[in-house]
């Protein structure tokens, strides 16, 4: 792969280009070349991008005059070149978050770094109530409290496989309860701990 520094005015931005960039991505973007550079080169099929449109527009708006490039092979036709576009994008849109380790990481950075990766505070937060420490269940009761008739809960009723049903049970005997009302209490304090 050879790269290439060109000017930022000599390559279009792909007319056909089916993935879209939110001002959100965009900003990201810039504030990733902002604190780490162009740490990998655009793509191009003779002047045009192909992957890479939205680290050019960041670039552009940042002010920079010139972009590292690599090219496609000179023998590719317009329909590989449009298919490999699509497969840069999907390949890295079909990769998942390990949630543990994403958050684990993220907890160590200041707001600066924070900011540099994309995700924010409110991120964060949302990240720790799904994958931080678990609640206390006890502590979450006491704030709660039993239901009442001023409440107007609604009744839910959910049909589940006999297994689930036999292994929630078992479940609930081990705790000393007669009933699946304990674990619908349980499964309301958890679901008040993910939105609270």
């Amino acid at each position: 792969m050879k790269i290439e520094n060109v000017a930022l005015d000599t390559i279009e931005l792909d007319p056909d280009n089916a993935r879209t960039h939110s001002s959100r991505n965009l900003e990201t973007i810039k504030e990733s070349l902002a604190a780490f550079g162009q740490r990998k080169p655009v793509v191009l099929f003779g002047n045009t991008v192909i992957a890479g449109n939205g680290t050019v527009e960041a670039a552009r708006s940042l002010g920079w005059s010139k972009i590292a490039v690599t090219r496609v092979p000179p023998d590719w036709t317009l329909e590989q070149a449009k298919a490999y576009a699509i497969a840069d994008n999907r390949t890295s849109e079909l990769a998942e978050w390990d949630g543990n380790q994403l958050l684990k990481t993220l907890s160590d950075f200041d707001a600066d770094a924070l900011m540099s990766t994309g995700f924010n505070q409110e991120d964060l937060d949302a990240l720790m109530k799904v994958w931080g420490p678990a609640p206390d269940l006890d502590e979450l009761y006491d704030d709660i409290g039993d239901p009442t008739e001023e409440d107007d809960w609604q009744v839910i009723r959910a049909r589940v496989p006999e297994d689930v049903y036999q292994r929630w049970n078992e479940c609930l005997k081990s705790t000393g309860e007669k009933d699946l009302s304990a674990i619908i209490m349980v499964i309301d304090v958890a679901h008040r701990a993910l939105v609270l």
